[in-house]
């Protein structure tokens, strides 16, 4: 069935971010592939800041959507990256601000659907509902209030209005998307029956493992004969980082031959002095443009998935898990990972430890190393099986579909 979409994104960094570039552009161009028919069109509201800094990026991004027929539209907002939490006085700024911008976009694609991603572009689409009447997905991703809430950007008054929001949003929302199965637990009730998980998705194809270009980082790097762990993602944010060396300096015990990559786009300095506790010799921290981290990876030897215990990761399914298991990396990943670890031990591409001191910690290494080729080729099995692009695609086109036919049902 042909339908109208209008897939929509605010205060995030479109035109950067190594997430949304896996998340919405590569995932938006496959639906795109699997379904030409479809009108679809992505429309982000950004930071200006960031439309500015990145502009350059926004003039290739609408050549490549050109080519698949997907219409890209951005639209600057007066607003500091930082902001992507919005406090009370932040959130009715916004509102001004990208309300009539959306209501004019609306009136011109005149969308079937829109598919919101995140809290604030799920908050305006559904305060525009009844205007031009469609279809809403409200596609969490993260349990934005509590995320508030961790990073102290949210007052117990901001958290108050958001609860109210949210519970207004499950009620507005025509169906519901989660990254596990989790999410079902921190939703209303009456939200239930228009769920659906739709996970972390992953492109094997940017994750071809080329054997040539291995060699040549490890050799340009001198770590040709050491066994590479490496950590993708920000530093400091959903993970102690205290723990995370801790950890590394127990993994080198049973592995003197043990040398820790960081890719990171997080740069602070107090980050470098806290890593040199483990030797200058024993680490690396690189901050790499997002096409660059797959050639890394695949020049690792095993992916390290760390997080604190909290309501947030209980839930959540970090985009680095499935990166890591394409480039054809087992992991070592903590429990309280939630959603990776339970995958990791469901189908066996890694070993799970409950935290940087786990008592089995050296037994578990030990296995790792042992059945290395039997969990690398467990973690494929799970990108192809669930973490494939084309199965996340395929997943949103039969909910937009279902979305369709319910609302042909009761009209």
């Amino acid at each position: 069935m042909k339908q109208k979409i209008l897939y929509l994104t605010a205060i995030e960094n479109i035109l950067h971010s190594g997430v949304l570039k896996s998340q919405v552009i590569d995932l938006l161009m496959k639906i795109s592939e699997l379904a030409p028919a479809n009108t679809i069109t992505l429309f982000s509201l950004v930071p200006i800041h960031n439309y500015f800094k990145f502009f350059s990026r926004r003039k290739k991004l609408i050549y490549e959507f050109k080519r698949i027929n997907i219409e890209f539209k951005i639209q600057p907002i007066i607003f500091l990256t930082r902001f992507f939490y919005l406090k009370q006085w932040q959130l009715l700024f916004f509102i001004c601000q990208a309300l009539p911008i959306l209501a004019f976009q609306i009136w011109r694609h005149k969308p079937v659907i829109i598919h919101a991603r995140s809290y604030p572009a799920a908050f305006i689409a559904a305060l525009l509902k009844r205007l031009f009447s469609y279809n809403l997905i409200f596609d969490m991703k993260g349990l934005y209030i509590a995320e508030g809430e961790l990073l102290k950007r949210f007052s117990s008054a901001d958290t108050r209005k958001w609860d109210k929001i949210e519970k207004w949003l499950f009620n507005q929302a025509d169906h519901v998307i989660g990254v596990s199965p989790e999410f079902k637990n921190f939703i209303s009730d009456n939200c239930i029956n228009k769920y659906s998980t739709v996970p972390c998705c992953v492109n094997p194809a940017n994750f071809s493992r080329n054997i040539k270009i291995r060699q040549e980082i490890r050799e340009k790097y001198q770590l040709t004969s050491r066994i590479i762990f490496v950590f993708s993602g920000s530093i400091g944010l959903w993970e102690p980082i205290q723990a995370l060396v801790q950890l590394f300096a127990n993994i080198r015990k049973e592995i003197p031959a043990a040398f820790l990559l960081i890719i990171t786009q997080t740069q602070n300095k107090q980050i470098n002095s806290i890593f040199e506790q483990i030797g200058k010799k024993n680490y690396l921290i690189l901050h790499l443009p997002p096409d660059k981290v797959p050639d890394f990876l695949i020049a690792s030897d095993i992916g390290l998935v760390f997080r604190q215990i909290h309501l947030i990761n209980k839930v959540s399914l970090t985009v680095k898990f499935g990166e890591y298991l394409a480039a054809g990396l087992p992991v070592l990943i903590t429990a309280s990972a939630g959603e990776a670890a339970r995958l990791a031990k469901i189908y066996q591409c890694g070993v799970v430890i409950e935290d940087e001191n786990d008592i089995h910690l050296k037994q578990k290494i030990r296995y790792l190393l042992a059945d290395y080729g039997a969990l690398k080729d467990s973690g494929a099995k799970l990108v192809i099986d669930y973490l494939n692009i084309s199965n996340c695609a395929r997943k949103y086109l039969e909910i937009y579909e279902q979305c369709v036919n319910l609302r042909q049902l009761f009209t």
